[in-house]
């Protein structure tokens, strides 16, 4: 769905690209986009619930490292929203929609595909990714529901942490961009960037931080860029609201 999708909105970014003229875009912003950029960016690219899960499950830990199973997939994906933000930027200028989907012409049938397996796509991962929350809520909540009514409990548990959480993207809106980064800088920005590196830092304490403490100087680098999209993030979210 993701792939055909991509397909769709990249035959409409190119299909009228020529048209558009250099001068008429703006080549570069000022310093007070890059706390915007950052949040998107974390938002975009964290995978929290997915990460470890699909580590702990490898036969061959081939996970991290240069051509590990980690840097591999997230230079695809880089690749692909880089393409896509800047082709798509490129395109639609100003105009250019938090979603980008939604700068395609809504009433071309291949604009409602793209627009439809997007939304098949969210719809059929949502869980994959929200697998954490839930997981964290049950365990709190079954000791207190009888056994033979787990499965039930949790069918309802997991409807209705979606419904709020499908209610409040709803309920953003004309700002969806805003809310983008405002999950991004508060919440990603802490357990993408902040707690692993604190964590690292911990765990390394008996044993050392390498030659010249290398791996203490970067994740404090990492904590620092975190702190950064935090406060950077969340001021130029709430400035704009």
């Amino acid at each position: 769905m993701l792939l055909v999708s991509f397909s769709i909105t990249g035959y409409y970014m190119f299909s009228g690209i020529t048209e558009v003229k250099l001068q008429d875009r703006s080549l570069a912003t000022g310093l007070s986009g890059i706390p915007s950029f950052l949040s998107t960016v974390l938002f975009s690219m964290e995978g929290i619930g997915t990460i470890m899960p699909v580590e702990n499950s490898m036969i061959t830990p081939r996970f991290l490292g240069c051509a590990g199973v980690l840097n591999a997939a997230m230079g695809v994906i880089i690749v692909v929203f880089t393409a896509i933000g800047f082709f798509g930027y490129y395109r639609f200028g100003e105009e250019t929609a938090a979603t980008i989907t939604a700068n395609l012409p809504s009433q071309e049938i291949p604009a409602e595909i793209a627009q439809a397996a997007i939304t098949l796509a969210v719809f059929f991962s949502f869980m994959l990714v929200f697998y954490v929350p839930v997981d964290i809520v049950w365990s709190r909540l079954k000791h207190h529901i009888p056994h033979s009514r787990w499965n039930l409990s949790q069918i309802l548990l997991r409807s209705l942490l979606i419904v709020i959480a499908t209610g409040i993207a709803i309920a953003g809106g004309d700002n969806l961009g805003l809310l983008i980064d405002i999950v991004g800088a508060v919440f990603l920005s802490i357990l993408g960037l902040f707690v692993p590196a604190f964590l690292e830092v911990i765990a390394d304490w008996e044993d050392g931080w390498g030659t010249f403490h290398w791996r203490l100087i970067k994740d404090f680098v990492i904590m620092a860029l975190a702190l950064f999209g935090l406060v950077s993030g969340l001021f130029s979210a709430i400035k704009d609201m």
